[in-house]
């Protein structure tokens, strides 16, 4: 019972935190009960020891990082220990549970408050850009997959903030922090991002006419560049020998990483580590088909030129292509890899063919005249 009455005191926090004008916007007050039903559920079906191995058993990890203040020796030493304690995730939970909350409701809350912040930047951003935050903009957004996210104690929503942030936030002040943020949490995502930032730049300065072979360069190059990152990567923190396999550029790698655009990833692993059956996970992709319309919409919206948002959009394909081709060198590559950036390619698609639909209705107005 104390459960779930922690879980109906943080659901009407979050309520307080994200009104606007003294009322809350409709999608932020589904998400947020859509939290408070489904937490409540799991702990029902599963307890609070077996709630922690739902979907993901992670959020064990962080369990273990919040119970014990930081101080449990099963989080290695160096900078394995720095990159597992993942304090932008879990020192916000650890405070909660200072003040007398479950350790699991107060990951799970931090989750929720992350998802629903990344909303708010993103429906700002498109209403600066003159664009309504529609249902389908919710859809496209990955707005369902947050949500499922949002009752999990993992460190994807939180992630995905932080890419969003620094791909549309305001104060360009903030972004050093949410880099940093971003490694502290995952570091090869955070070096995939300025990965991408750096190629879009480089790549706005060609002219409009390279922009189909910019596109399929940033499709192919990040492929080679984010295998030998890895194997260096390797080499530098665990002192690995600095091995390429067979060669730089693998077709079973290729296939790895673009199997994300399609929502595949599960079929290009060892099955030793794919939790699920295939059965199970096509089903989820059934539920939640964004996972695969919005990378591929994404792809698509790449291969127009249009007047704004060409280098971002780049940039993120690049970081998303780098980021494939460092996860692909483990055995653990799923669905979790592709959310990061989910929101961000799908605010970009709505803007690309927001711009190309505005375009052209010009032209066919002058025809009918």
């Amino acid at each position: 019972m104390i459960f779930y009455l922690q879980s109906l005191i943080l659901a009407a926090f979050a309520v307080f935190l994200f009104q606007r004008g003294g009322s809350i916007r409709g999608a932020h007050l589904l998400m947020i009960l859509a939290w408070l039903f489904g937490v409540s559920l799991i702990y029902f079906f599963y307890g609070p020891v077996g709630q922690l191995a739902f979907y993901q058993n992670d959020q064990r990890i962080h369990w273990a990082i919040v119970s014990s203040g930081y101080s449990s020796s099963d989080l290695g030493t160096g900078f394995d220990r720095f990159n597992s304690l993942r304090v932008p995730y879990t020192l916000p939970a650890l405070l909660l549970t200072k003040l007398g909350f479950d350790v699991t409701v107060s990951l799970k809350f931090v989750s929720l408050c992350c998802a629903l912040a990344t909303m708010t930047v993103v429906e700002k951003f498109l209403e600066s850009e003159s664009q309504k935050f529609a249902v389908l903009s919710f859809w496209l957004v990955a707005g369902p997959s947050l949500t499922f996210f949002s009752i999990l104690a993992l460190r994807e929503t939180m992630m995905v903030l932080l890419v969003v942030l620094l791909a549309f936030g305001r104060y360009q002040a903030g972004k050093p922090i949410y880099l940093i943020g971003l490694i502290l949490l995952k570091p090869h995502l955070g070096a995939s991002v300025i990965f991408g930032q750096v190629w879009g730049w480089v790549f706005s300065k060609t002219p409009r006419h390279w922009h189909l072979s910019a596109t399929l360069l940033s499709c192919v190059a990040p492929v080679l560049l984010g295998s030998i990152s890895f194997a260096a990567g390797n080499y530098f923190l665990y002192g690995t020998s600095f091995n390429l396999d067979q060669g730089l550029i693998l077709k079973e790698q290729i296939v790895k990483v673009f199997s994300g655009f399609v929502g595949l990833q599960f079929l290009t692993v060892a099955y030793q580590t794919v939790e699920f059956s295939v059965s199970s996970l096509l089903l989820i992709r059934a539920r939640f088909p964004e996972i695969v319309v919005v990378p591929l919409l994404f792809l698509i919206a790449c291969t127009f030129v249009t007047p704004r948002h060409s280098q971002l959009r780049l940039g993120t394909l690049a970081s998303f292509v780098f980021f494939s081709a460092i996860s692909s060198g483990t055995e653990f590559m799923s669905f979790r890899q592709s959310l990061s950036f989910m929101p961000v390619m799908g605010v970009l698609a709505i803007l690309t063919f927001s711009e190309i639909r505005g375009t052209a209705e010009p032209s066919v107005k002058r025809s009918s005249t």
